[in-house]
């Protein structure tokens, strides 16, 4: 992909920065930083000519802060937080990542770092918040949190608040909580037994919607009500590539319909309960005795189950909402039985039926004389009388 050119709408320069990476869609967008002299005033996603409308718009505003926003009395790193907050969310993030975000915000400002000054961060100091933070946190979250920080970082150096790097700390390596298993259906169907009588019913019909759409935990749990197209048997899903329409079977938009009185979420909670819904499931797993397997491996059933049952590329990444590159690299996963079944269907051994062999060709042969005569159809035909041994002296 090439890279664009940068864009000057003075005072303002904006440049790429990098493209999306092979997680996401190759829709030609690019990552841009905007700046006014050395203060970063904006960054976020978007193609050259999206980014240029979004700047323009924004200088006719006054929201990039074309004259320098007032930024005394920022001493601390919850000041620094807090500060960055309103910039953070003037970024083209999405909703679910800047709720991440956020979070990150609170628990920093609780920690006893909110409560150091901004000359008094060093690498010690940031190691012994790390480390204790451990004894709290999961890793995957510690980083978060730590990434939240050097975004701050980052905006207030650009903002000329210091002049100086976050220093680096080790985090040491994180693993993984969760592997790419994908479960059997006679697992999901244990597994889907097992949440009976020990998880609410709602986390049960939440599963058998993804098990049946294939679509992100994420997704299901910002389902409202506005996107229940019942009469059309369609859910309207916001995922990552955008809103796509995902069919769903009569039986499950019933069983859906039953609670639109309760909430105006689908399932009846909020979003952050529903995407909690991992706990249930790894007792469940726990209590069936199977190998436990994430919500996302649902995902990854889905696109099997489509590429075995024969279903195109380019309509199986239309319904779960991938790019077909992604789809085939990250998420579709070969068993024994798929490689069984292509060389047997393939038969690369076979090297097909043999070719014909032509006759050799002979020299003419001269009609049948009378003096031979023409045998009779079905007679036994008599060798002629030259070809007696007694008469090859005569030769």
């Amino acid at each position: 992909m090439a890279r664009p050119d940068p864009i000057v709408l003075d005072p303002v320069r904006a440049r790429p920065v990098r493209p999306r990476g092979s997680r996401g869609p190759q829709d030609e967008r690019w990552y841009w930083r905007a700046e006014i002299g050395p203060h970063t005033v904006w960054t976020g996603w978007g193609t050259r000519d999206e980014v240029r409308q979004i700047l323009a718009g924004q200088i006719a505003s006054d929201r990039l802060g074309t004259t320098r926003p007032h930024l005394d009395g920022i001493r601390t790193v919850e000041d620094l937080l807090r500060r960055w907050l309103p910039a953070l969310r003037r970024q083209r993030r999405r909703p679910r990542t800047v709720i991440a975000y956020e979070g990150g915000v609170k628990r920093l400002i609780d920690s006893p770092l909110g409560i150091v000054r901004l000359e008094g961060v060093s690498r010690y100091v940031l190691q012994t918040w790390a480390d204790e933070a451990q004894d709290r946190y999961a890793p995957q979250t510690l980083a978060l949190d730590l990434q939240v920080l050097a975004s701050a970082w980052r905006w207030g150096r650009g903002m000329g608040v210091f002049d100086r790097p976050l220093p680096e700390i080790d985090l040491g390596k994180i693993e993984s909580v969760s592997d790419r298993y994908t479960p059997s259906l006679p697992e999901v169907r244990a597994v889907l037994c097992a949440l009976d009588g020990q998880a609410p019913a709602w986390v049960k019909l939440l599963i058998e919607v993804q098990l049946a759409t294939g679509a992100r935990i994420g997704e299901l749990a910002d389902l409202t009500w506005d996107g229940v197209r019942a009469d059309v048997g369609l859910l309207s899903l916001q995922g990552k590539t955008g809103r796509r329409q995902v069919p769903l079977p009569e039986h499950l938009l019933q069983r859906l319909e039953a609670g639109r009185a309760r909430s105006r979420w689908v399932f009846g909670v909020r979003p952050a309960s529903a995407r909690g819904v991992g706990r249930y499931l790894r007792r469940a797993c726990e209590a069936a005795g199977v190998r436990p397997w994430t919500t996302h491996a649902l995902r990854r059933l889905a696109v099997d189950r489509l590429a075995r049952a024969g279903v195109d590329v380019a309509t199986a990444a239309a319904l779960l909402g991938h790019s077909p590159t992604v789809m085939l690299q990250r998420y579709r996963q070969v068993s024994d039985a798929d490689r069984r079944h292509a060389m047997a269907t393939a038969r690369l051994w076979d090297l097909g039926p043999p070719a014909p062999t032509s006759a050799p060709e002979s020299a003419p042969q001269d009609p049948p004389s009378a003096e031979l005569g023409t045998p009779r159809r079905g007679a036994p035909t008599a060798p002629h009388k030259f070809l007696h041994k007694k008469n090859y002296n005569k030769v």
